[in-house]
């Protein structure tokens, strides 16, 4: 596994480098002291998982994770003093898959770094084998890709997830907790920004392709839907 820290403090890097490596004694670890350094290493290196500050030297960790985010779908776990909500959600809309904020407990670090490498192996949902065909919308549950009109929508691990619970239940709500706790865990439950946020930012990349315009989003009380419409309904 590799594993890149995008981090310019080395006190931190080292307390991070030292966490992973006493839970993934295999795992190859890379330290980028600056922002650009980092976007280079996490197109080159091909990390598993990117653990970034927003603090850095260069530009911020906001623009590192738009960057990285338009060329990867890797996992990315902010780590950062920041600790509002206006942070909090400006990362998550960016595309990152969790926010830690410092000063942390190596512990939390490692479950939450545990829960994001989880979803990318739900994300490919070896023993399904299933095809979903919308019009010119192809979603292939075994290997994780989704296509408009055979070119490829990149997704985050946590954007497929919710897109695969809300296409599997087409027209059925899907309780926010549901989704919640299937995709973070019960903790996160007093925290339905992280939620919003990736619903956002999964809708705005759905729009982005006209091949999609037949997924309706719609939201209520008790949580999300995706209605597929007909050509004959979107007329």
């Amino acid at each position: 596994m590799n594993i890149l820290i995008i981090e310019d403090d080395m006190d931190i890097f080292e307390v991070v480098s030292l966490s992973l490596d006493m839970r993934w004694p295999d795992a190859n670890v890379q330290n980028a002291p600056t922002g650009e350094l980092g976007v280079q290493l996490a197109k080159t290196a091909e990390p598993d998982v990117v653990i970034l500050d927003i603090g850095l030297p260069d530009i911020d960790g906001f623009e590192v994770c738009s960057r990285i985010r338009g060329f990867s779908s890797v996992p990315i776990v902010m780590l950062t003093v920041r600790d509002n909500r206006e942070d909090v959600i400006k990362g998550l809309e960016l595309g990152a898959d969790d926010y830690i904020v410092k000063p942390f407990k190596p512990e939390e670090m490692l479950a939450r770094g545990n829960a994001v490498l989880r979803r990318i192996q739900m994300t490919h949902l070896r023993d399904v084998e299933m095809i979903f065909r919308q019009g010119d919308l192809i979603v292939n549950f075994r290997n994780g890709e989704v296509h408009a009109n055979s070119e490829p929508i990149r997704l985050g691990p946590t954007e497929y997830q919710i897109f695969y619970h809300l296409i599997t239940n087409a027209g059925r709500v899907v309780a926010r907790q549901s989704l919640t706790d299937s995709i973070w865990g019960e903790e996160y439950r007093e925290k339905p920004y992280f939620l919003t946020s990736r619903i956002s930012r999964l809708k705005d990349t759905l729009q982005g392709y006209p091949q999609t315009q037949n997924l309706a989003f719609q939201e209520g009380e008790g949580g999300y839907s995706l209605t597929l419409q007909s050509r004959d309904q979107e007329r």
